[in-house]
């Protein structure tokens, strides 16, 4: 027995290390990091929202060893890991409708698995945008049916209702609607007719989860359907030498923004990724894998997913405690700024370090200025000082676009490091990381406290619930003498009847 549990034990460990060979580590500091920035783009519209994708045809299924339940278990593993935008070939077939290009799976089994990840990460901790880019192959439809175009092809519609669930969809109409009241703004977060829902509005307010789009402006002439935007709404590269990084003029930076969901697809290495990154693109992976080398992606994913956080961080571990001559508190973020690369990444500090603190103008969200005084960060939102210079306020970058003008400002400095504030803590909820100063609230704190009393209260009732077991056990058992009672009373009195009254001659 002890030797099938050791195997089986040994199984366990050594499938859940391929799994970790493979895919970037969700240990508690990287999923902070990724909600972290999420939330901090809380108020960014949703065509402004970075996101990494990939293509599924090459990532899954290239080099002709096409296995479906492999592909499958990395499509989970991709969603779990935080990719959020997949490019889809679609190939038409007569008996299954749809079908992914170059494999065998249905459409209808990919949006199945999407649903089901939509479904799991459903709550104010997990949940995130997912966008699908469809690219419609009509030439297969035309082989498929005998070299023409059949009146009425497949609707793409009914595939979505049945396996991915409309409600989940932001729709054309709702955008409609949305652009009508008012309730959509422009990439500077003021409102604006033309723009787009904030991240906020469209997660947590009307509750969806997934944008649907082709990547041309054509398909939907071909495939209409209400749930699914046309390609002129887009920004698609597909290659990078006809990318431009207007990384020194807020005016071309501004320029960029006004294009949104901007992606490039195309063959990536880990070393250049970061850089289209912040160039305001999302990028699309079209590196070719199989499930022999999908290890590959890793290093890639690793170095794309997060574009905020430096690496292992936000680490709030405490070295050091505080005392009677120093106050501790790893609650706060800065943003340092390394001279040597021009890169800039998030850090957690102790709040009552001083620093000078990070500053954005009211009107331009890529002019950035330091604040003139050091200061710790509980002094930074006092209400009778104002740190930063007038029409600017405390606050950090929500965006890469956003995080590639601070670097032109600290790069205009001559060779020197930086580190200063920005309007990010997590002083009233531990790994709740929020804007709005040292009292502002955790929006997820129920859950999180929640979490936090399910760790503290099961030990405890594992232990009572034991106790009143054993219990109700002993009440239970009859003693056994007790159940013996009758024959005792006789062998006592037979003794009793064999002693002889009266004192012995």
């Amino acid at each position: 027995m002890n030797l099938v549990i050791h195997e089986l034990s040994l199984s366990l460990v050594v499938k859940v290390a391929l799994c970790q060979q493979y895919w970037p580590s969700l240990s508690a500091s990287p999923q902070l990091a990724l909600r972290s920035q999420r939330d901090a783009g809380a108020n960014v519209s949703i065509d402004q929202v970075f996101t990494v994708g990939v293509n599924v045809g090459q990532v899954l299924s290239a080099g002709g060893s096409y296995n479906e339940t492999a592909a499958l278990d990395s499509l989970n593993n991709l969603l779990r890991v935080g990719v959020q935008s997949y490019v889809v070939d679609l190939n038409f077939s007569v008996e299954q409708n749809f079908t992914l290009s170059g494999s065998t799976m249905s459409f209808a089994t990919f949006l199945a698995t999407i649903r089901q990840y939509v479904t799991a990460s459903n709550n104010y901790l997990n949940a995130n945008m997912l966008v699908l880019l469809l690219r419609p192959n009509f030439a297969s439809a035309q082989s498929a049916f005998n070299d023409s175009l059949p009146m009425d092809l497949p609707n793409i519609t009914a595939q979505l209702e049945s396996n991915l669930g409309l409600s989940n969809i932001y729709s054309t109409l709702q955008l409609n609607s949305d652009r009508t009241q008012g309730l959509t703004v422009g990439y500077e977060g003021k409102p604006n007719t033309n723009g787009w829902p904030t991240l906020e509005y469209f997660l947590y307010k009307v509750q969806k989860r997934v944008v649907v789009a082709y990547t041309d402006a054509n398909s939907s002439d071909t495939l209409p359907s209400d749930y699914i935007f046309d390609g002129s709404a887009l920004s698609f590269e597909m290659s990078n030498t006809t990318v431009s990084c207007p990384i020194n003029d807020s005016v071309e930076l501004a320029g960029v923004a006004q294009k949104g969901w901007r992606y490039l697809e195309t063959q990536f290495v880990p070393s250049d990724i970061r850089e289209y990154i912040m160039c305001g693109y999302s990028p699309i992976i079209r590196n070719s894998f199989t499930p022999q080398n999908i290890s590959g992606i890793s290093d890639l994913l690793q170095n794309s997913l997060l574009w905020s956080w430096a690496y292992n961080e936000p680490n709030n571990y405490e070295t050091t405690k505080s005392n009677a001559t120093s106050l501790v508190a790893r609650r706060c973020a800065v943003v340092h700024y390394t001279a040597v690369n021009s890169t800039s990444y998030w850090a957690v500090a102790n709040c009552y370090d001083k620093s000078r603190s990070l500053c954005r103008n009211k009107e331009n969200i890529f002019n950035w200025v330091l604040s003139k005084e050091n200061d710790d960060y509980f002094s930074t939102h006092e209400d009778d000082e104002d740190i930063c210079p007038d029409n600017y306020t405390l606050a950090l970058p929500q965006t890469p676009l956003e995080e590639a003008a601070l670097n032109a400002y600290f790069n205009s400095f001559a060779l020197e490091d930086h580190e200063a504030w920005v309007d990010l803590n997590s002083i009233s909820v531990p790994d709740c990381w929020v804007p709005g100063g040292p009292y502002a609230s955790c929006p997820y704190q129920k859950e999180v406290s929640s979490r936090n009393f399910v760790g503290i209260i099961t030990p405890v009732s594992v232990f009572s619930a034991l106790t009143i077991a054993l219990l109700l056990f002993l009440t239970w058992r009859k003693v056994p003498i007790q159940d013996n009672r009758k024959r005792w009373k006789k062998i006592v009195n037979m003794h009793s009847s064999a002693e002889k009254e009266g004192v012995p001659s």
